[in-house]
């Protein structure tokens, strides 16, 4: 059990069927790389060649780009993550219909057994599909990549 709860790689890690489709309507959307700062440059870099050696990107020449954002987490490190505002404008709504909270509530009135389960790196888990995956390009000032599963961002 210790490598489904403690997981040495962030890839994938149970084999399924789902895969994230990125449908979108127009030409590509392009960005130009944004300056970092200095104190963060060298941690961004770091988890870049982490997720590469991951599996998680690939170098890319994708049409495609949207610039590298960086966001400071409590614990004082940084999470880079591809601001997607330009590729969400051009892609096709997918519409799912969540229940009510209240229903949910609901359905679980009388009940006495609760767990709760946390995967790590949940994200990472759904491959986002062969074709899609160029839209999924991030430019940063020193390479070009496109992600192979859903990330946050």
């Amino acid at each position: 059990m210790k490598n489904i709860t403690n997981p040495s790689s962030i890839g994938v890690s149970t084999p399924h069927d789902t895969v994230h489709h990125i449908i979108t309507k127009g030409p590509p959307v392009t960005a130009r790389p944004r300056r970092l700062h200095p104190k963060s440059h060298d941690a961004v870099k770091a988890e870049f060649e982490f997720l590469l050696s991951q599996g998680i990107i690939r170098p890319s020449k994708s049409p495609w780009s949207s610039p590298l954002h960086v966001v400071p987490k409590q614990d004082s490190t940084v999470r880079p993550v591809g601001d997607y505002r330009r590729l969400n404008s051009v892609t096709e709504f997918d519409s799912y219909p969540i229940p009510h909270l209240h229903d949910f509530a609901h359905a679980l009135h009388g009940k006495t057994i609760f767990s709760k389960l946390d995967i790590f790196k949940a994200f990472h888990q759904i491959p986002i599909a062969e074709q899609d995956i160029p839209k999924t390009a991030v430019t940063t000032p020193w390479d070009y990549t496109s992600t192979l599963v859903c990330v946050s961002g």
